[in-house]
């Protein structure tokens, strides 16, 4: 893409920072194992609906058809960028063709779409979760395993997303 270049001068300067660790727990609820689990776990006690379980989940989908649309390679196929993120393409054991691409951040778009599912049902939670997209995002991007404009990607189309079902969510 046109920014690639910026883009990894950025994620080399990250990768500097050494908080490995850090980003590997922040990127880890939206991975797809535990996604599923926490997810259908915040179901089950009543946290979310099925109907929002049910968005949740087909976004991911909507994630893997857009990213086959784009086929865009992940920063860390650049010889000047390490994958720290010790996770094949964001997955453990669920390995998807599409999730080897990177373009838009599935992480970014569902952490998105979950605070604004949050905000819309418990607003005084709102302080402490508007962080979360933020910080999955940039561990993202720290990770190597997405550029800053697939997260900024992923939140467009989890807006878009969101939007779109907000009223069948009430």
């Amino acid at each position: 893409m046109i920014f690639d270049k910026y883009e990894i001068k950025i994620i080399k300067k990250l990768q500097s920072l050494n908080i490995d660790t850090q980003c590997q727990y922040l990127s880890k609820p939206f991975n797809t194992n535990i996604f599923i689990i926490l997810f259908f776990t915040l179901y089950l006690i009543n946290f979310i609906t099925f109907t929002e379980l049910f968005y949740l989940a087909f976004s991911s989908i909507l994630v893997y058809i857009v990213k086959s649309i784009f086929k865009r390679n992940r920063p860390y196929i650049n010889i000047f960028i390490t994958n720290k993120s010790q996770i094949n393409y964001g997955n453990e054991k669920i390995t998807l063709k599409m999730d080897s691409y990177s373009f838009p951040s599935g992480h970014a778009t569902i952490s998105i779409i979950f605070y604004y599912i949050i905000k819309n049902k418990y607003n005084k939670l709102i302080n402490l979760l508007s962080l979360v997209p933020i910080l999955v995002a940039f561990s993202r991007v720290y990770l190597g395993v997405h550029y800053i404009s697939d997260v900024i990607g992923g939140f467009i189309l989890g807006t878009i997303y969101y939007l779109l079902i907000k009223n069948k969510l009430n």
